[in-house]
């Protein structure tokens, strides 16, 4: 006899994907899962044009003129299971800053639409446990973001620690939190500083910190132009994200 699965609802916030197919209407954007710890399974989250935002407005465009495969976003979605049967609900998805006010169905909805009553349960590490990780290790990245550039034509990010003895403790994994980077968090050394990544630090670490300060970063560079240029169309800037990448 096959083993059953427990009824369940996990909430994904502020993951990380890469667009693997796209339409004028609907997308399917492919993310690593965080099946245990250490453990990742793909996972395949399909989105319409109606929840996808850029920049903190909802994008009026056709989704084949402003994603292509390969496009890193960020997303929402649960995962729910009422025992025999899977579910995957993604309400928002985006680029740059994240849109505030976006109306998502509950844990509650969504438990009562697959005819469950379960704990709800959040993918991945907190946001609360990253940050602590953060200040531990005294880092400070910056990223080169040019809008003119080419989609497929991007420069990584450069990472440096403020004092190789710095050495956190962290899970493997994404971070899942829709919380931004506070701004002026940033410590460690100047740009002059030897080395992109130091003996000390954690790749898990520094992978996830780029994936979440880039698109702050992003962010911030786009406010800034804001207040000395004339106004932009939000739905022409791109973000740009370092994600886990997809076997």
């Amino acid at each position: 006899m096959s083993e059953s699965v427990e009824p369940s609802i996990v909430i994904y916030r502020g993951a990380t994907g890469i667009v693997t197919n796209v339409t004028d209407s609907s997308g399917i954007i492919e993310v690593q899962d965080q099946a245990s710890p250490g453990s990742y399974e793909s996972r395949k989250v399909e989105f319409t044009s109606a929840v996808f935002y850029r920049d903190g407005s909802l994008c009026l465009k056709e989704l084949s003129e402003v994603l292509g495969r390969g496009d890193a976003v960020a997303l929402d979605y649960m995962v729910g299971s009422n025992g025999s049967r899977e579910e995957v609900r993604c309400d928002l998805v985006w680029q740059g800053m994240r849109p505030h006010g976006v109306l998502q169905q509950s844990p509650e909805e969504f438990g009562q639409h697959l005819q469950i009553q379960s704990p709800v349960h959040h993918g991945g590490p907190s946001y609360d446990d990253f940050q602590r990780e953060i200040q531990e290790a005294g880092l400070c990245i910056t990223e080169d973001v040019n809008p003119r550039r080419r989609r497929n034509n991007r420069s990584p990010s450069f990472i440096h620690a403020a004092s190789s003895e710095a050495s956190p403790t962290s899970s493997s994994g994404s971070i899942h939190g829709d919380h931004g980077l506070p701004n002026g968090v940033c410590g460690g050394n100047s740009l002059g500083s030897n080395g992109m990544f130091m003996s000390g630090i954690s790749d898990v670490v520094l992978r996830r910190l780029a994936k979440i300060v880039a698109e702050e970063l992003h962010a911030l560079q786009q406010n800034d132009r804001a207040t000395k240029s004339a106004v932009r169309d939000a739905s022409t800037q791109t973000a740009e994200r370092l994600v886990r990448p997809v076997p």
